[in-house]
């Protein structure tokens, strides 16, 4: 449930930025975010942990996730915002968990499992359907004797038959 409710706040912050970036400054715009982000994130900490000790390491861990994880990386998605399309910002945010694993498989060295390619290969596999033109898409699954997925994509789009 949480991941669901986490998918259509990401999207919801994703079409938002894809709104006020052809309205605000970048800058401008992120510092809303990020003052929003900190109170939201406060609120919900203080409710679900209450007041804690912070030593020196995890103090500098948050700040860290502060600056770069959240900062750095909201401003940059605001400024490449203002050159492309809100769905392609949602294509290039979902391959984070792919990149996530490839480079703790190269800088940690963790193991690859089949699960870990197995997912990999599925985040491409929907990225390219996403992007496909349909008529290339029902010529590929018809090559590979896929007539089922043929049939749906020869299916009357929902917003149409309305």
């Amino acid at each position: 449930m949480l991941t669901l409710l986490s998918a259509f706040g990401f999207s919801g912050q994703i079409i938002a930025t894809g709104y006020y970036m052809s309205k605000a400054d970048a800058y401008c715009f992120n510092t809303v975010q990020m003052v929003t982000a900190g109170v939201l994130g406060m609120l919900v900490a203080l409710l679900l942990e209450g007041l804690q000790p912070l030593s020196l390491q995890s103090g500098l861990s948050v700040l860290y996730l502060g600056v770069f994880s959240t900062c750095v990386a909201f401003l940059l998605q605001s400024i490449a915002q203002k050159y492309t399309t809100e769905t392609k910002v949602g294509l290039i945010l979902s391959t984070e968990s792919v990149f996530g694993a490839l480079l703790s498989v190269i800088i940690l060295h963790e193991a690859v499992t089949w699960r870990l390619v197995l997912g990999g290969l599925l985040m491409f596999v929907a990225m390219i359907l996403v992007e496909s033109n349909p008529l290339q898409m029902k010529s590929v699954f018809s090559k590979l004797g896929l007539k089922k997925v043929v049939a749906v994509l020869d299916e009357e789009p929902i917003s149409e038959s309305l």
